[in-house]
């Protein structure tokens, strides 16, 4: 892939990694090579996000930094500084023009909206909420954000105004996710539970009981009909968000837990990552593991395929955000 081929040229390289599987060499490339990895952060990658378009890559730092990388040259375009805590999570506007962030939940701290193209601040949003998750909807309408007592607020993506406030949601927000179509907002809370919200109705359709799990990370499939949820086991449980079901479990033996999980865009291949160091790649429809990518030092915390599924993003406590190319078969 030139684009790939061509960050290797630009990027930093770390040291060569072991000989990996015959699996995984399909997957990093028919060069072979070690996937391109990036060091532009002095702490953890909290999150990492691709533009619309894949042509930027946004990772996210606890080192009060997010960096917009130009995913076909290599090169730093910009670079987003936070004046006390570092960023946690960030999600791209519809049109990939402004980036939302948040930081580490502190008082006072407020939901920071980025103008991509010129790396300026252009909004401060929800300062009173103390926000942890910020997200934009696909359909580029809506931005939700949650509150410091377990709210969530929508506001208008382009002019800021707040449209309205979900009551009844459970203590201490952990993760939020639109689907596909932006009709539905899945909240998972500490309480164990995730909570299905209908977005144009505001009201709450579904509670779904994790029962032992607190749920960290969420992502509905490109079809909308399936949720996967994971977090602090080595399970990822798939439901049905209209009927409530539980319809699969996927086991991970090699993770501590699972802190990101992410769909690849034609609904084949979930990415699954976490306290092992690797990324495992589930293949759906035959269940069963398809690849591990190996070469992460620690922890991994946030994993992301590109909008056309030919790469995927991983970072973590190991300070690092790696590039790999997927195949389609």
């Amino acid at each position: 892939m030139y684009a790939l081929t061509l960050l290797r040229r630009v990027l930093r390289r770390a040291v060569t990694l072991p000989a990996l599987a015959t699996a995984l060499t399909l997957v990093t490339g028919t060069e072979g090579k070690d996937p391109v990895i990036f060091r532009g952060h002095k702490s953890l990658v909290m999150d990492v996000a691709f533009s619309p378009d894949g042509k930027i890559l946004a990772t996210i730092g606890a080192d009060k930094r997010i960096v917009l990388l130009d995913v076909v040259s290599g090169k730093e375009l910009h670079w987003f500084m936070s004046p006390r805590l570092g960023y946690s999570q960030a999600s791209f506007s519809f049109d990939g023009k402004f980036l939302a962030a948040v930081t580490s939940r502190h008082a006072g701290e407020a939901a920071l909206i980025y103008d991509v193209s010129t790396g300026r601040l252009h909004h401060t949003l929800s300062r009173k909420d103390s926000p942890r998750c910020v997200i934009y909807s696909p359909d580029g309408k809506v931005l939700a954000t949650d509150t410091v007592d377990n709210k969530v607020r929508f506001w208008d993506a382009d002019t800021y105004k707040e449209l309205a406030t979900l009551d009844g949601c459970e203590e201490s927000t952990l993760a939020m996710v639109f689907s596909p179509d932006s009709k539905l907002l899945a909240v998972a809370s500490s309480q164990k539970t995730v909570q299905v919200w209908d977005v144009q109705g505001k009201k709450k359709l579904r509670q779904l009981e994790s029962n032992d799990l607190d749920v960290r990370c969420m992502r509905f499939s490109p079809d909308g009909r399936v949720l996967a949820c994971g977090g602090e086991s080595r399970l990822v449980y798939l439901w049905d968000p209209f009927t409530g079901k539980r319809t699969g479990t996927i086991k991970v033996p090699t993770l501590l837990w699972v802190r990101s999980i992410d769909y690849s865009p034609d609904g084949r291949l979930l990415a699954i990552g976490g306290g092992s160091g690797v990324v495992r790649l589930w293949d759906l429809a035959n269940k069963r593991k398809w690849a591990d990518l190996a070469g992460h030092g620690d922890f991994i915390r946030a994993i992301r395929f590109s909008p056309d599924g030919k790469l995927l993003a991983s970072a973590g406590d190991d300070m690092s955000t790696r590039l790999w190319e997927i195949p389609k078969e």
